[in-house]
């Protein structure tokens, strides 16, 4: 039984536990490389530019449907098969897809560690596998295949329902849980997924967790797949990132469904979940040709400056969290579907400014 004496040290050493947490919060960049390729050297530059904050890191979003930046020698896209190209990236001859090779993901993670940036491997599936899928098709045996895709290679979802498909998703998974092997964080995607049952996602989330975690990971995942009702059954440790409570669609009635069946942040703070707010209002940045002007930069700024807070989960007008427990740090991610024509350099200096407004920000 604790004492009044030992009841007020416990009280005093939660607060400044807590206190600690909240004054340093996590701070990330999550880069788009699979929409847009990134040489070594010019994902150099981000790291460099998270190595001026303490406690930040750099997501590495490698694989989507439109490719898979990253060697795979379980997909066959290896460096030595590839043509290798001026700027030191390679070229897969039959995707028409550039890729990192292993060694200079290598020399990445090498780099990051001088600098004290934490390198977050972000693999995504089972949506968003199309590039996966692309790879794939080249050399599977035809029924195997078809047993791992949900529809077809643009949809880009594994089906789930099949043992075929956890099986693919895990070997991949495994070929870069080893090339990751230092990292303390991995991030598993799990965003934007439509064609699946309830039960087969449940299925896949404790396979691919659980194999993860084994291998000492801490797992993080987008928050779409998690459900009130799924709350229970969703692995321990797992780090959520949260970017929208309804997904952003243009179909009203579908977003009001979500809300009603997603797990808000709030209930991922009662469950003791650790939440990393990735709110697609404020935090993302989507360059585009129409968009890369100062005015529309400048708005964003005051938006972050002004208006964003690390209570500030929902979207733009979403109820701001009554207290921060378990919310760890935000993001800033680059998303670079609509990227063409604008330079790297012009991308860089746009996020650098983004980020220096963003890292300002402490728990209130």
């Amino acid at each position: 039984m604790l004492t009044i004496h030992s009841k007020k040290i416990f009280l005093w050493l939660s607060a400044v536990l807590c206190s600690i947490s909240f004054q340093d919060p996590e701070f990330g960049i999550s880069l788009d490389c699979a929409r847009r390729f990134y040489t070594v050297s010019e994902i150099k530059r981000y790291i460099d530019l998270l190595s001026l904050q303490p406690n930040s890191f750099l997501q590495l979003h490698l694989t989507d449907n439109e490719n898979v930046a990253i060697e795979s020698a379980t997909l066959r896209q290896r460096a030595e098969d590839a043509e290798l190209l001026d700027d030191g990236s390679y070229l897969n001859p039959h995707t028409g897809g550039r890729f990192l090779s292993k060694a200079q993901i290598a020399e990445l993670l090498t780099y990051a560690r001088t600098k004290r940036v934490r390198i977050v491997p972000e693999i995504n599936m089972p949506a968003h596998a199309g590039g996966f899928l692309r790879l794939a098709s080249l050399f599977l045996d035809k029924d195997i295949f078809q047993a791992i895709v949900a529809d077809d290679i643009e949809t880009g979802e594994l089906d789930l329902s099949s043992s075929e498909s956890r099986r693919f998703a895990l070997q991949i998974y495994a070929e870069y849980a080893d090339l990751f092997r230092d990292c303390r964080y991995f991030h598993i995607g799990c965003d934007e997924l439509f064609l699946a049952a309830e039960e087969d996602i449940r299925t896949y989330l404790s396979d691919i967790i659980g194999f993860l975690q084994k291998k000492g990971f801490i797992v993080r995942m987008w928050n779409d797949l998690i459900t009130r009702e799924n709350i229970p059954h969703i692995p321990t440790g797992v780090e959520i990132s949260y970017w929208s409570y309804d997904g952003d669609g243009k179909d009203r009635k579908e977003r009001r469904l979500r809300r009603r069946k997603r797990a808000s942040v709030p209930d991922l703070q009662k469950a003791r979940f650790n939440v990393l707010l990735y709110n697609s209002y404020y935090l993302y940045y989507v360059p585009s040709p129409e968009n890369n002007n100062e005015e529309d930069l400048q708005t964003m700024e005051e938006d972050l400056r002004e208006r964003w807070s690390l209570r500030s989960w929902d979207g733009e007008h979403g109820k701001a969290l009554i207290n921060p427990s378990h919310i760890v740090g935000a993001c800033l991610s680059v998303w670079n579907e609509h990227s063409a024509g604008i330079s790297n350099d012009t991308v860089y200096s746009q996020v650098e400014r983004l980020y220096n407004t963003m890292k300002t920000k402490r728990f209130e």
